[in-house]
């Protein structure tokens, strides 16, 4: 059976199995004498941890992941605080959390130099460091370039669409991400220069929106084109880790997800606007030479990643800001974690969200809080709030606290500095959905529940997106909805939300022919938003060809 084409539980490809046995079979480490560990880390972009073969999906096409996992640890229970890409990747890398570290979101945020992160404490213990990203959200000037002797975010190709209904709506992907072969490429020929022993990051960005799987996965019936993009990776996952077997090196691997993926789920398609389970709960494994593996249930974090790292490549553990070696047996694990996200606020003008999580339960801090019993309602439909509310008294203690405890500045992970983006960059970030925006608008206080409530925004939030993608039918039914219930003119807190939906309109109008229709929905777009710089661009587009 070719790998891939299969249910998982059928997978025993004769490939993936011997690169797996000679990689953890090998006794000694090529290239030196050295006792450390050579460390492979791949995160996966938007990949939800329910839609990998390991976790128990029986429909995945995921050998190479599945493979790894029943050698390695598992941890079903495994979160990111922020359901974005560059904060997400950051607490991995620091070990340090959103708060403490300051990267908040995509774009307006670098990881500022006196942060300490894993490369640059395998690279002080010798380790040969490289890293190769896929997405520009990843870009050196981000400050996760920090401690690598080669960071890779150059895109050599195109990125062009397989889908020939997709080829103008991934246009503007073109120099802002790049598939996974490509990426596998890069990796392999970067790992025949790296010395020995060496910690190698491959980020991979395929499952993000647009989903576009190249063949055969576009191709494959009941694969979704979303799950066809992850089969496409873990293949391309595969070339790596079998070019690393070659090398004999002692190897270990993780493999972890920055984010999940909102697949309609709560009327949100994409992620970041939420945090229920679906965007921040992420497949994670941990493979270490010599060592059993096994499923380990309690909770894990992704700033517990750095500290895991640093103890399996066979360093004495050191201080991390909040994380903590999941495989060492006498580690607590947390009995509650901090889920934030601020995309509400930044990107539309909401109330920030905040929540807590246990094994069993969730309260989400929002102008409509939300409890859910997650042992009886996994899937998070039915809120037990308002009726309930004695129940959150211990989670709002217990965030309060948190929070504040994350914010004080005597922190020793570093501060994020706002970081100058270019015009380009501007437009690739917005290519990716990603809005930029100044850094000195975060909300007043870290406990602000300002703002609409992001239940109520995505709507608008959802049409902006298919106005980027193209998609126009579903954004005129969208925002015809929003207009036909919108208050006039918009209530207070509402402004650079329905600057959003005014800029949506002005883009269906200028596509059937009408700019001059389109004209004063832009201007009143910037009235209600004048940071708002895609309309203003647009606006300025449309003057210049009266």
């Amino acid at each position: 059976m070719v790998a891939g084409t299969g249910r998982p539980g059928r997978l025993r490809s004769a490939v993936v199995l011997a690169a797996t046995a000679a990689l953890f079979g090998s006794g000694g480490c090529g290239g030196g004498e050295s006792p450390l560990r050579s460390v492979l880390l791949v995160t996966l972009d938007t990949t939800r941890w329910d839609h990998v073969g390991t976790y128990g999906d029986p429909e995945a096409r995921t050998p190479w992941v599945d493979a790894l996992g029943r050698r390695g640890t598992i941890f079903e229970n495994a979160f990111v605080e922020v359901p974005s890409t560059l904060p997400s990747h950051t607490s991995i890398l620091t070990g340090s959390a959103s708060i403490r570290h300051g990267v908040r979101m995509n774009g307006a945020f670098a990881l500022d130099d006196a942060a300490r992160t894993l490369p640059e404490v395998l690279a002080g213990a010798g380790l040969a460091t490289a890293a190769v990203v896929s997405s520009i959200t990843l870009a050196p000037e981000q400050g996760l370039s920090q401690g690598f002797g080669t960071y890779d975010a150059r895109f050599r190709a195109p990125f062009t669409a397989v889908d020939p209904e997709l080829t103008r709506r991934t246009a503007r992907h073109a120099s802002t991400q790049r598939r996974a072969d490509e990426t596998s490429a890069v990796a392999l020929e970067i790992l025949a220069e790296l010395g020995h022993p060496c910690f190698l990051w491959v980020h991979y960005m395929d499952p993000h929106l647009t989903y576009d799987p190249p063949p055969p996965w576009n191709r494959i019936p009941l694969l979704t084109p979303y799950d066809g993009e992850i089969a496409f990776t873990d293949r391309q996952i595969g070339r790596v880790v079998r070019r690393v077997a070659e090398r004999g090196d002692r190897v270990v691997i993780a493999i972890v997800a920055d984010h999940g993926e909102g697949l309609g789920e709560h009327g949100q398609d994409g992620h970041g606007m939420f945090l229920y389970d679906n965007t921040v709960r992420v497949p994670l494994l941990v493979v270490v030479p010599g060592r059993a593996g096994g499923i380990v249930r309690e909770l894990a974090r992704g700033v517990d990643v750095a500290p895991t790292l640093e103890s399996a490549a066979g360093l004495p553990p050191s201080d991390w800001p909040d994380g903590s070696d999941l495989l060492d047996p006498s580690a607590a694990h947390p009995a509650r974690l901090l889920l934030e996200t601020l995309t509400p606020t930044k990107k539309y003008g909401g109330a920030p969200l905040k929540a807590v999580r246990t094994r069993t339960r969730k309260y989400v801090r929002a102008p409509r809080p939300e409890l859910y019993d997650l042992t009886r309602d996994p899937n998070e439909r039915a809120n037990l709030l308002p009726e309930r509310a004695d129940e959150i008294v211990a989670e709002e203690r217990w965030l309060v606290e948190e929070v504040r405890r994350l914010s004080d500045p005597r922190r020793p992970a570093g501060v994020s500095r706002p970081v100058a983006v270019d015009p380009d960059r501007v437009e690739q970030l917005r290519a990716l959905g990603y809005l930029v925006s100044s850094s000195d608008d975060l909300p007043s206080h870290e406990l602000s529940r300002e703002g609409l409530d992001p239940k109520d925004m995505i709507g608008v939030v959802l049409a902006h997106r298919y106005v980027l993608d193209g998609r126009w039918d579903e954004a005129r039914e969208r925002l015809s909805t929003y207009f036909a219930e919108a208050s006039d003119p918009p209530a207070p807190g509402e402004e650079k939300l329905r600057s959003r939906a005014l800029f949506g309109a002005a883009m269906l109008d200028r596509r059937d022919g009408h700019p001059d229709r389109a004209r004063p929905k832009l201007s009143e777009a910037l009235r209600l938003d004048p940071e708002f710089d895609a309309a203003r661009e647009v606006l300025e587009h449309l003057e210049s060809v009266r």
